[in-house]
């Protein structure tokens, strides 16, 4: 495969390619990253999960093209990224396939959105404002955030609990002291519903509140029932972010577009977890590589919607 750096407005991106002569025209992805200040391949602070990477080159090997981009105000790109809400990021995502097309008018075959996560649901409203031949979206969810967030409270809550040694212990008397994370968590969603500020300062930290509010706010049915392109949907089993129940009921709202599948053992960071799954276990998977089931039907499948979009 071969990697040309490029920079579509104020984005820096990665531009991979399979190897050949050029003469057929590759299908071209533009992968659209989850939550989270984060590069080109979903790596942020403390957190290397190396994903799209790992994903251009397994899709490289099938023939297929890529374009993955650092988010604004992440990695080499441009802009800040606290103040943006999720239709910045959709308008982010809109300037690389049309910069794409721009700047390769007839180098690449079809066109598909990958989306993992929060990419999922930007996908999703991408592909109702520009012309594409088929979506990817791995974890995605139909819950509203509100109740996707209280959830997470709940499993952080359930890993301290269960959590050994000294480190255990400290981190269970921190939330005696502190209060339990669900509670934070409750906290947090009425201030955000009672501020309008682009930032709010939160346990001392400072939130990205545009964005929290307008994911808070999004209607998730609607947005999915806009959709009109080939659809492949893909849940983890064991993913403790986007719950995999939602798999089905996405795929009944796009009907025939729709191809699901829930993957056994995978978790949200789209590594195997034979065992209970726990945000415990989140620095171990880390080290682990992508389940090939994943890219194995993330490059089958996209070759075989390439070849029936340009039949």
């Amino acid at each position: 495969m071969k990697e040309t750096e490029l920079r579509i407005g104020q984005l820096a991106g990665a531009l991979t390619e399979p190897n050949g002569d050029g003469a057929t025209r590759a299908p071209l992805v533009l992968m659209i990253h989850g939550s989270g200040p984060l590069d080109r391949n979903e790596n942020g602070a403390g957190q290397k999960l190396d994903v799209f990477n790992a994903i251009a080159a397994a899709l490289a090997e099938r023939g297929i093209a890529s374009f993955r981009y650092d988010k604004r105000g992440c990695g080499a790109s441009g802009g800040d990224y606290i103040t943006a809400d999720q239709t910045d990021l959709l308008n982010d995502a809109a300037i690389c396939l049309d910069g794409l097309q721009a700047q390769f008018p007839d180098r690449f075959g079809a066109r598909f959105l990958l989306g993992h996560s929060e990419g999922t649901m930007i996908a999703a409203r991408l592909c109702q404002q520009r012309e594409v031949d088929g979506l990817v979206l791995i974890c995605p969810y139909l819950t509203d955030m509100e109740t996707i967030l209280m959830k997470q409270a709940r499993e952080v809550e359930a890993t301290i609990a269960g959590a050994a040694g000294l480190s255990g212990a400290v981190q269970r008397f921190a939330m005696r002291v502190l209060g339990r994370p669900a509670n934070w968590q409750s906290r947090l969603i009425r201030k955000l519903k009672a501020t309008e500020t682009p930032t709010i300062r939160f346990m001392g930290r400072r939130m990205p509140a545009r964005w929290l509010r307008e994911c808070l706010r999004l209607d998730h049915h609607a947005i999915y029932a806009g959709v009109d392109a080939p659809t492949l949907v893909v849940g983890g089993e064991k993913d403790l972010q986007c719950d995999p129940a939602d798999v089905p009921q996405i795929e009944a709202i796009l009907g025939a577009r729709a191809d699901a599948h829930v993957i056994a053992n995978m978790t949200h960071l789209l590594r195997s977890e034979p065992g209970e799954a726990t945000f415990a276990s989140y620095p171990k998977q880390m080290k682990q590589k992508l389940m090939p089931e994943l890219l194995d039907l993330t490059a089958d499948w996209i070759a075989s919607h390439h070849a029936r979009a340009t039949a």
